[in-house]
């Protein structure tokens, strides 16, 4: 994606899981990431785990803001309680300015690579 490469290894410890990476051009030289974790295993963690990215993906319309993408998540996963959740990284890659700009809700801190991160 120009210039930008993504790569990742998936080792589920069982068939269906709640592990969800996903990546899109989000505007020219920019791009959007979602790293996503949701509690559980199985096919309800697994279910789950499309709503977040489908959520993800409708962010288009917010340019892929990560504080806009985040609280769209947010809302989506409201009525499942409290002992369904996900923790995440949302991200938005500019390769012509150089930059980082993320937020973390929860997940184990992410490699930053970019020259500077917000």
């Amino acid at each position: 994606m120009e210039g930008l490469s993504v790569t990742y290894r998936y080792d589920p410890c069982s068939e269906l899981g709640g592990d969800c990476v996903d990546y899109v051009a989000a505007a020219p030289g920019r791009a959007a990431l979602l790293i996503a974790d949701v509690s559980g295993h199985g096919v309800s963690a697994a279910m789950l785990t499309g709503l977040v990215k489908s959520a993800f993906r409708s962010s288009r319309d917010d340019g892929f803001d990560p504080v806009a993408t985040v609280s769209r998540l947010w809302s989506s996963l409201a009525s499942f309680g409290d002992e369904r959740f996900v923790t995440l990284v949302c991200a938005v890659a500019d390769l012509r300015q150089g930059t980082l700009e993320y937020v973390n809700a929860g997940h184990p801190r992410p490699w930053c690579g970019a020259a500077r991160c917000r």
